[in-house]
């Protein structure tokens, strides 16, 4: 497969990782219901 660009987001200006991967895990515990099921 070739690309045609490849973008570097060095400074976090394109995409925040650490937000996004803070908002994934927190809709997975909400979605499965962890708090009922005894998960903190």
């Amino acid at each position: 497969m070739k690309y045609r660009h490849l973008f570097f987001d060095l400074d976090h200006t394109l995409w925040d990782f650490e937000t996004n991967a803070k908002q994934a895990m927190e809709e997975i515990y909400q979605t499965l219901s962890l708090s009922d099921k005894g998960i903190p």
